[in-house]
């Protein structure tokens, strides 16, 4: 099942009002329920005057009716959010345009395949039906009692106890036949894990079992295997292996374990009462020997490897980094953050674990569009630590004189502070309010110029998505002044 991450509209500052997390999940849904959006119910500052807004690549900012924001979609900029007035769930393009229309229904999940699943408001609670629109904001007239995300043009759907298959148009594929079972996530590589008897297996789009229901759960395929748990002979017999497309199972099992991504599997066994992790490749074979607390998912070619309070890195087939560190980021453009043990400085790791630029900052980003925002110490105890970008090579391209912060707090979002469209988050601009100078938000480009906006202040503010970015403002009624 395809998988989308939320950016969280937090962390952006040392503001102790609001917690970083990701609000993009699912309602924890059981079985036979649709997924739907988690709502965290977070403290957010807000001034009374403060209004949400799409501002543009010069500044300008176009209100949008927001009451309260759920998270907005990292791949097309998308934005979930309660409006205004109605407090219903809806889907804000990039554009602005609000879907879908009318005040019976609401999306419950995120946009895949120009599909978003929506549900129909009742009278009745919990006496729900689901359907979809499309990203012009039509909604299918077919209503479903549970429906999935699209993947590669199908969803499944349930109507009473059946479940079936249905295409972008909503309606039921050709000499495709109803199920009598049960599923909770969607479709992968054409298969979908569903449960019969108590008992899970997977079915095609056509309706057919083609692996039987025999497994205590199932997970959806992903590069070609499932994370599948055998029914054993005792109680307390409690094991997960994989399986490939044709049912095949692995000849080992593990005490948990996670989807393959890439040609690598992360699984676990227990030794000692203690849980240890490492990496198995597709014939089941041990790549890496399971001696780590925690291993991080695949990103830019190279896996994170936790050994307690140490990480290290795994990449090309090998482990380039043994658990040494403190502190690495996310890799982008081949190179990741890292602060070594007992030391207070940051540098830049390459995937073979060289030293690419030498620990020498009072924070690092992560790279984007060739850059990575970096801040730097005063050199007076009494200034704030700025920050500037550098290139692969550790050369500023944008001097360290952006925002300001105390230089005993250095630390700024990485997620966020990203360039997006060759704009870039700065998590501080100082503003004057009338009385006080306080910390607001602000973008710059390239060549590290401010962008607007015009007399409005930003309070909130996230990463550009095609042209546009939703920032949380309030206008100049207080004839501010923005350094």
């Amino acid at each position: 099942m395809k998988t989308l991450v939320l950016l969280a509209a937090l962390g952006l500052s040392v503001a102790t009002c609001l917690a970083e997390t990701s609000l993009w999940q699912d309602e924890g849904s059981r079985v036979g329920q649709t997924f739907e959006l988690r709502e965290l119910h977070v403290q957010q500052c807000q001034r009374r005057h403060d209004q949400w807004g799409l501002m543009d690549v010069t500044g300008k900012i176009k209100p949008v009716p927001v009451s309260r924001l759920i998270g907005i979609d990292e791949k097309d900029g998308c934005i979930a959010a309660r409006i205004k007035n109605s407090n219903l769930r809806k889907l804000i393009t990039p554009r602005g345009k609000i879907i879908p229309e009318g005040a019976d229904v609401e999306i419950v999940n995120v946009m895949t395949e120009y599909r978003i699943p929506i549900k129909y408001l009742s009278n009745a609670q919990f006496d729900y039906k689901f359907s979809f629109c499309t990203e012009s904001g039509y909604v299918l007239p077919a209503k479903f009692d549970q429906v999935s995300p699209f993947s590669d043009g199908v969803a499944a759907v349930r109507i009473g106890k059946l479940v079936g298959f249905i295409g972008l148009d909503g309606k039921f594929l050709p000499n495709s036949k109803m199920v009598d079972c049960q599923f909770q996530e969607g479709i992968s590589d054409g298969r979908l894990a569903a449960r019969m008897n108590g008992l899970w297996g997977y079915l095609d789009t056509s309706g057919h079992w083609i692996v039987s229901p025999k497994f205590k759960f199932a997970k959806p395929f992903q590069n070609g295997f499932a994370l599948v748990s055998p029914v054993g002979n005792g109680q307390n017999h409690n094991s997960v292996t994989f399986i490939d497309r044709s049912g095949k199972q692995l000849d080992k099992e593990f005490y948990s374990g996670q989807s393959f991504e890439g040609e690598y599997a992360a699984v676990s066994v227990r030794q000692n009462q203690e849980v240890l992790w490492g990496l198995i490749d597709r014939a089941g074979q041990w790549v890496v020997e399971p001696k780590f607390s925690r291993i991080g998912p695949l990103i830019d070619s190279t896996r994170l490897l936790y050994d307690k309070d140490l990480v290290g890195v795994f990449s090309g087939r090998r482990i380039a980094v043994q658990p040494v560190y403190k502190y690495i980021g996310r890799f982008s453009n081949g190179l990741a953050p890292f602060q070594a043990a007992g030391s207070k400085l940051y540098g830049f790791l390459s995937t073979d674990g060289r030293v690419a630029v030498p620990a020498k900052f009072a924070f690092a980003g992560t790279f984007s569009e060739g850059l990575a925002a970096v801040r730097t110490y005063p050199s007076k105890p009494e200034k704030q630590a700025k920050i500037g970008f550098i290139d692969s090579h550790g050369v500023f391209r944008i001097s360290p004189v952006l925002g300001g912060s105390d230089p005993s707090n250095p630390e700024f979002n990485p997620d966020f502070v990203l360039f997006h469209d060759g704009i870039c988050l700065i998590p501080e601009r100082s503003y004057w309010d009338g009385k006080f100078w306080s910390s607001g938000k602000g973008y710059i480009n390239r060549l590290g110029k401010w962008i607007g906006p015009g007399p409005e202040v930003i309070t909130m503010g996230f990463p550009f998505k095609m042209g546009k970015a939703l920032v949380r403002y309030y206008p100049n009624r207080l004839e501010n002044q923005l350094k």
